[in-house]
């Protein structure tokens, strides 16, 4: 997280997200994924930069913080 606005649209959370799936490409796992607000455009825009595709849309009616999730997956590709 980079909570400090003047950093932000500086490529920082794009570089640190390659360089962690860099790392975890070398440990052979062959499929990652995160959960972030649907409404969090700026990170999905980075997750989405770095290989990242939206899988779906999960509900929690019952949660009012955070009533909806997108997962999104990253496949490896060897």
């Amino acid at each position: 997280m980079i909570g400090e606005k003047r950093y932000w649209n500086s490529g920082y959370g794009t570089k640190a997200l390659a360089m962690c799936i860099k790392k975890i490409k070398k440990e052979n796992i062959s499929k990652i994924f995160l959960e972030v607000r649907p409404d969090n455009y700026r990170a999905i825009r980075a997750y989405e930069k770095v290989g990242f595709v939206q899988k779906k849309l999960i509900k929690h009616p019952n949660n009012k913080h955070m009533p909806e999730i997108l997962r999104m997956e990253l496949i490896n590709s060897k």
